[in-house]
């Protein structure tokens, strides 16, 4: 672009300093020609903005794609994860009630032993009052 703007000054000098210049059929072809390059390059770069927009435009849909897809992952995530807390809590509950019911079993093997042994002693002295009589 800068290019085409110095030969057009070439061509057609500041008018502040040359006031009588004339332009002649030369320079009126030399200028149609940079006019045609001008337009041929407008064309194009607009033709390649067309195709960013498009290329923008379609980044633009994958990314909320992604962000839907990220959106989805981010609350399955959190469902699972609430989901194992219950089952820890549930775990927990569980393991609570195998340590009560674990602790009244030995509770009651105690108890029986006790009472084993009670019987023990009963049936020892039973025996012994009966040998004596």
């Amino acid at each position: 672009m800068r290019k085409m703007i110095s030969e057009i000054q070439t061509i057609i000098p500041d008018v502040r300093y040359d006031t009588d210049r004339v332009i002649d059929n030369k320079s009126i072809m030399q200028l149609t020609a940079i006019n045609e390059r001008l337009k041929k390059k407008v064309s194009a770069d607009k033709e390649d903005s067309i195709k960013l927009e498009k290329k923008l435009f379609d980044q633009k849909i994958e990314v909320q794609r992604l962000e839907d897809d990220l959106k989805l992952e981010s609350d399955t995530l959190i469902q699972a994860k609430h989901q194992l807390k219950q089952k820890q809590e549930l775990s927990q509950m569980e393991r609570q009630k195998c340590i009560a019911k674990s602790d009244s079993l030995k509770k009651q093997l105690e108890d029986a032993r006790h009472s084993t042994e009670e019987l023990r002693k009963q049936l020892s002295e039973q025996e012994t009052v009966d040998s004596i009589e």
